[in-house]
């Protein structure tokens, strides 16, 4: 979320290090493209949600790691009191400051992250019950039976550890940890080429001031931000079932929701503060397996934390139901954030306001990103285009009529790929004919194009011999030709007759017989010329030989007479 406008940029998912990922590794999307969750085979489960302000972290590891672990999160003792401890030990005055001091004590260098470079794995080995050493890669899932005994997968005798269930994952959610690598999720993988420079341009963070006190800006007061935290945790559809889980606290994450609005000045992310008594309520009550039910002979979760738990609390626009969102009459989405009585808004294409550019130098300009809101992820979520002529330095628009549908990939609530079946203009020259530019409208749909977002013009070019300003009007380079609509450099030969060749010097749009080729057949036609020359003088003369010899013959026969 750090590489556009605030509140307009789109949610990337990075792999830092070029390593494979570790085996148990699983990154999944939701639904609306605004959660994203990642599980470690350790029991580590990390879920970014993301909103129009920023990213909200949940980390949740396991029971292992208390008392064992410090760091941004602060130190893992069931102590909040010293969370903010800076990396040399000292605790840091937080009182309503904004703790940069306290980050920076913990920043790495480039390279020495874990997400950078993995150490080398080792097979730790402890010592069990009996004496003998146990492999602590060894899990499974263990219940205590009627009898007293245990049922479960793998050997479930005393030593053995049990299996944290996995993370927050729903059903719906997709798997794409396949498919994330140092580029995000490249193009390659979803149909398109991947840029070589495809990578994050890190942007400078919204600014707040050093302090912050009570009352803010516009009035608000602690206890009215107080009670505006608790009430929303309050009206939450799960809270009455958490609040009957022992070691559950409904109102964790009511100090830090607080300080959002403290930093803020607004009360727009206080439904994080639901999203996080949710993550503590599912952790406290998978730990505690007596809580589990039993489903046909296999034990299973609390049905409560799949029935109420939906992305997003439905926004607000709807009502969960087993787990899925019921939207309210005019709202669609996996989490009812989409506004089905208007189109999609587009805001940027390929990172850039108004008119765009692809350069099919860089990519084959099959696959389009689009940066916007009110995107829906589903099969009727289009792209629609139109191929259009500049005349008087304007564009000239068709019909929507004549608008071509497109397949659209769902990157995110944010973004969007459009992609293109074929390219529109080409790089490499064949024996039809080419284009070297193009200029198209471009238009998304939520509903296979009933209702069209505004149209954005996009102008993919070969930029070899095309020079496009950034309104997409394009002029023919110095020194290159535009032969069949394919561009050729100064100097090219034509692929299949070598003593053709660009010379833009004699025409910029046809091929030109090479100079040497042109001297070559001059001095052969003169050549053949000269040749043709001497044999007729050579022919005449013994002609004219012939004719004379033939003479005399005749003149000295009459002498003889």
């Amino acid at each position: 979320m750090c590489d556009g406008e605030q509140g307009r940029a789109a949610p990337k998912v990075i792999k830092l290090s070029e390593q494979n990922f570790t085996e148990g590794v699983i990154i999944t999307r939701d639904e609306s493209g605004k959660s994203f969750n990642v599980e470690m085979p350790s029991g580590s489960n990390l879920h970014v949600s993301t909103f129009d302000y920023g990213l909200n972290f949940i980390l949740s590891v396991p029971s292992d790691d208390i008392g064992h672990t410090v760091g941004l999160c602060g130190v893992f003792d069931e102590d909040r009191s010293n969370d903010y401890t800076k990396e040399n030990g000292v605790l840091f005055d937080y009182d309503g400051r904004r703790p940069d001091e306290f980050s920076a004590s913990w920043m790495l260098e480039s390279g020495q992250s874990l997400f950078e470079n993995l150490p080398e794995q080792v097979e730790v080995e402890e010592e069990g019950v009996d004496g003998n050493t146990t492999n602590t890669n060894v899990h499974c899932e263990c219940l205590q039976t009627n009898d007293g005994g245990h049922s479960g997968n793998g050997d479930c005798s005393v030593g053995v550890k049990a299996q944290r269930p996995r993370g927050r994952r729903n059903d719906g959610d997709e798997d794409i940890s396949h498919i994330v690598s140092t580029q995000g999720i490249p193009r390659v993988a979803i149909g398109g080429e991947a840029l070589p420079d495809d990578n994050m341009q890190m942007r400078d963070r919204r600014s707040l001031s050093e302090t912050h006190t009570w009352p803010t800006p516009s009035g608000i007061m602690q206890e009215m931000a107080t009670n505006q935290c608790q009430t929303t945790v309050l009206n939450a559809p799960i809270t009455e079932y958490c609040q009957a889980i022992p070691g559950v606290d409904v109102f964790i994450g009511v100090d830090g929701c607080v300080e959002d609005v403290r930093l803020t000045d607004s009360y727009d992310l206080v439904s994080l503060v639901v999203s996080e008594m949710e993550a503590h309520c599912e952790a406290v009550t998978l730990r505690n397996v007596s809580l589990y039910n039993n489903d046909n002979g296999s034990y299973v979760p609390p049905s409560f934390l799949r029935e109420y738990i939906c992305p997003q609390q439905c926004s607000n626009r709807g009502e969960c139901v087993q787990g899925v969102c019921q939207c309210e009459q005019g709202f669609g989405g996996a989490d009812c954030s989409v506004d089905l009585t208007r189109p999609p808004s587009v805001w940027t294409v390929e990172g850039t306001e108004g008119h765009a550019l692809c350069d099919i130098r860089e990519t084959t300009c099959q696959s389009i990103s689009v940066v916007g809101e009110n995107f829906r992820n589903c099969e009727r979520l289009k792209c629609h285009y139109e191929v259009v002529e500049e005349m008087d330095n304007a564009w000239l628009l068709e019909d929507q009529s004549n608008l071509t549908p497109v397949d659209a990939f769902f990157m995110s609530y944010r973004e969007i790929y459009c992609l293109f079946p074929e390219t529109i203009a080409e790089r490499n020259p064949g024996n039809m004919e080419g284009v070297s530019k193009a200029t198209m409208r471009v238009h998304v749909s939520n509903d296979g194009g009933e209702t069209l977002s505004e149209g954005f013009v996009l102008t993919i070019h070969d930029s070899r011999c095309q020079h496009c300003d950034i309104n997409g009007y394009c002029q023919l380079k110095e020194n290159t030709c535009e032969i069949n609509g394919y561009c050729h450099l100064s100097g090219d030969y034509h692929p299949n007759d070598s003593l053709l060749q660009c010379l833009p010097y004699k025409d910029k749009y046809n091929w030109s017989m090479r100079d040497e080729a042109s001297s070559s057949t001059g001095m052969t036609v003169g050549l053949t010329i000269g040749c043709v020359i001497i044999v007729a003088i050579v022919a005449g003369t013994v002609i004219a030989f012939w004719f004379h010899k033939k003479s005399t013959s005749k003149i000295a026969n009459l002498d003889k007479d």
